[in-house]
């Protein structure tokens, strides 16, 4: 079935798999980010998409590995006040675990999540 000359997308949907979706958004987000390294929204999304593929790092266009959390903390270093990095670097700690902040600020989880109620 086509829909407008392309392909429709409920039987495109169906018929690729998530994993295969999810590459492909991947190596989106390391091509945006070599294009622009300074967009906190791509360095979330990428580790979204790593963390959904199981995948703890990726190496970036210019052969820097980043882990999950690292892509996560450069969002955040980017935009301060972006609060879906500190959600997803939340998740990324076990319970009583905290993390340095780039800026040098020790950050608990539970501080973490406090960061996204006060910035929304």
């Amino acid at each position: 079935q086509k829909v407008k000359g392309n392909i429709n997308p409920k039987v495109w949907a169906r018929n690729v798999k998530i994993s295969e979706l999810n590459n492909v958004a991947i190596e989106s987000f390391v091509d945006a980010i070599s294009g622009d390294g300074n967009n906190s929204v791509v360095f979330t999304n990428l580790g979204m998409a790593l963390s959904t593929q199981k995948r703890d790092e990726v190496t970036l266009s210019g052969g820097q590995v980043m882990r999950i959390k690292d892509l996560f903390l450069k969002a955040i270093e980017l935009d301060p006040n972006y609060p879906h990095a500190y959600n997803n670097l939340g998740k990324t700690l076990t319970r009583g675990g905290s993390v340095k902040l780039l800026n040098g600020q020790q950050m608990s989880k539970q501080q973490l999540y406090l960061k996204v109620i006060d910035i929304d």
